[in-house]
């Protein structure tokens, strides 16, 4: 075998490695945490993991999600449903629990969308860029959703069940 093919073949295998390292450092992870999505990952919850480019997994443990592109010009969208159980006024308020099989639309101007969160009352979607309004029984957020990047969308549902 040439040297300079051997040459060749170890610069490729680097520059394989560097990209894959590179993607593995852009993976972030989030999870909810009663109120609100924060950085990183808490056993026995739900993890969503981000990077640029693909699009959002919802995750629990050790689990590692399927890397797939987003399509070209659009962004990801992650709804979260959820009732809080426990706090209220006087109260700590992250207790919650998932809302699953909740009907979600996503709308910007006469576009519009719909789906059902999953058992753990997520909703992952890829759409173009812009600004929506998301719904889910009656309660509205707004999305604003950039080309290659994710938003994480969190909607309170129903009377809380304490208070």
């Amino acid at each position: 075998m040439k040297r300079s093919t051997i040459i060749y073949a170890l610069l490729f295998s680097l520059a394989c490695g560097t990209a894959a390292a590179a993607e593995q450092r852009a993976l972030q992870s989030w999870y909810f945490q009663g109120t609100a999505f924060r950085e990183g990952s808490v056993a026995g919850l739900p993890a969503v993991r981000l990077a640029d480019g693909y699009l959002p997994a919802i995750t629990l443990e050790d689990e590692s999600p399927d890397a797939a592109r987003l399509p070209r010009g659009t962004g990801g969208v992650v709804v979260f449903c959820y009732v809080q159980n426990i706090g209220g006024k006087l109260r700590d308020q992250d207790g919650f629990l998932p809302v699953a099989g909740a009907a979600v639309e996503l709308r910007r101007g006469a576009w519009r969308m719909a789906g059902r969160t999953d058992s753990l009352g997520y909703l992952v979607l890829a759409v173009p860029a812009g600004t929506y309004e998301v719904t889910i029984k009656g309660q509205r957020r707004e999305a604003r959703v950039e080309m290659g990047r994710s938003v994480l969308v969190a909607v309170r549902t129903g009377k809380r069940m304490v208070d």
